[in-house]
């Protein structure tokens, strides 16, 4: 077997991690997706990772990283992923309003808004597929009512908790990473391609087989 096999049967025979799940029977939103992990989360602050995308970068892990140093370092209910995006796909994100730099590499929030668009959007700083929460957001998600197209907003609960004055933390990619999305055959692909084609031992093998393709 090869190494990656071995760290996978190293992570699942590791008896001090435990791996449980649990099914969103009704597609009510995010907001909702999250609630149903609450009996696993208890009191501790924990990860919230959407699995229709990967980030990217130079150095494994980094922004993650990132977010726990920052939630920790801050005292934060919640902290973000955020990227760079054009005015119009604002509308296809969760929106940012930064208050300002809490430090070199996070930014702390006044607001946040989902979907806006380019003519309501306070920033292109969209949300990033990775968070931080305090258990307090299950709190605000009891009180959240539907919202942008009948769901549950994550969102919308993040919002509440910035309005109360808790505090809320964005964390951007740095140069060099990237959300790649794999929620579609076609982005699955296109991200499989791209990873495939930059991978130090195979790319450039790949790479000269594309270009013959060409």
């Amino acid at each position: 077997p090869s190494n990656k096999c071995d760290r996978c049967s190293e992570l699942f025979d590791n008896p001090l991690i435990h791996f449980y799940y649990t099914r969103q029977s009704v597609p009510k939103g995010l907001g909702d997706a999250v609630m149903q992990a609450r009996t696993f989360v208890g009191q501790d602050h924990f990860v919230v990772a959407l699995g229709d995308c990967v980030i990217v970068g130079p150095e494994r892990s980094s922004l993650m990283n990132r977010l726990l140093q920052t939630h920790e370092q801050h005292s934060a209910a919640a902290t973000i992923a955020t990227q760079r995006v054009s005015p119009e796909a604002t509308s296809r994100y969760g929106i940012v309003d930064p208050e300002g730099s809490a430090d070199e590499t996070a930014l702390k929030l006044r607001d946040i808004v989902e979907k806006p668009g380019p003519d309501k959007a306070p920033s292109n700083l969209a949300v990033c597929a990775r968070y931080v929460f305090s258990p307090v957001v299950f709190e605000y998600l009891d009180r959240t009512a539907p919202g942008f197209g009948g769901e549950v907003q994550l969102t919308d609960a993040i919002r509440a908790m910035i309005r109360d004055g808790l505090p809320v933390y964005a964390v951007p990619l740095l140069p060099g990473e990237d959300r790649l999305d794999v929620g579609n055959f076609e982005s699955y692909a296109k991200a499989f391609i791209r990873l495939m084609l930059s991978h130090e031992e195979l790319g450039p093998g790949l790479r000269k087989f594309t270009s013959e393709l060409i």
